[in-house]
C-alpha cells in the first residue's frame, strides 16, 4: 500500500490450509520508502529432534607431555618424502596429528 493508492504490491502468498494467526502492513519512514511492509504470523509446529551427536575432546584433561613426546619422537624428516605433492603431505600430516591427539587420554563429553 501506498499513501497514494489502496493497493496492496507485495502481497504474502499462502496455501490456504496454513493457519493464519495475523497479517498486516508495518508503516515506514517516508523518507526511506513510500511503500508499508507486509508481515505475516502463522502457527508452525516444529519438531525439535538433534540432528546428530558428537564427542566434543576436553583439551583440559589432555597428557601434553606425551603429545610433546610422540611429536619430538616422530622422524618428520623422512615422514614426507613419499608425498607426491603438498595435498598429500597435509592429509599425512593430519592423520598423524590427529591419532597422537586421539592418544594422550583428553576425554570427552557428548553432546
Amino acid at each position: 500500500m501506498t499513501d497514494r493508492t489502496s493497493t496492496l504490491l507485495d502481497p504474502v502468498i499462502i496455501s490456504e490450509d496454513i493457519d493464519i494467526i495475523d497479517s498486516g502492513v508495518i508503516p515506514f519512514d517516508r523518507s526511506i520508502s513510500d511503500h508499508k511492509g507486509t508481515y505475516i504470523d502463522i502457527n508452525m509446529q516444529i519438531r525439535t529432534n538433534m540432528a546428530y551427536k558428537r564427542d566434543i575432546w576436553c583439551y583440559n584433561l589432555g597428557d601434553y607431555e606425551k603429545l610433546n613426546a610422540l611429536i619430538a619422537n616422530t622422524e618428520w624428516h623422512t615422514l614426507f618424502t613419499g608425498c607426491s605433492d603438498v595435498n598429500e603431505a597435509c592429509t599425512l600430516f593430519y592423520e598423524y596429528l590427529n591419532s597422537y591427539v586421539l592418544k594422550i587420554n583428553h576425554g570427552t563429553i557428548q553432546i
